[in-house]
């Protein structure tokens, strides 16, 4: 799936029957495999809403389960950025230049 289609594929709408629901941060990262600390992350940069503040926190499923697919369609792992400055798939500028200097690299290791 080329990244320029993602923002059409994952969209909030998808995870709005979760909206509401209550997961707190350790339920969700065993549930979906992610380390507590991404979630807080996402929290503290306003990508997944607070149901409920402070100890037990609360989180808004549908903004974890989209979080989360974001996340899975970019391959996962730390250090990699998933979201723009507004919250949205991160997409590459230069996806040719990326596939370019992505190739390259591969041939470099062999």
């Amino acid at each position: 799936m080329a990244e320029s289609e993602l923002d059409q594929v994952i969209t909030r709408e998808k995870f709005e029957h979760l909206r509401g629901q209550s997961i707190t941060v350790p339920q969700a990262a065993q549930l979906y495999g992610i380390r507590a600390d991404t979630f807080r992350t996402w929290v503290k940069r306003g990508y997944i809403r607070l149901l409920k503040e402070g100890y037990g926190a609360e989180m808004d499923s549908a903004d974890v389960a989209y979080c989360v697919a974001v996340y899975q369609s970019h391959g996962g792992g730390r250090g990699k950025r998933i979201f723009d400055e507004n919250g949205q798939p991160y997409q590459l500028k230069h996806t040719e230049w990326a596939g370019y200097q992505r190739e390259r690299r591969k041939t470099k290791k062999t």
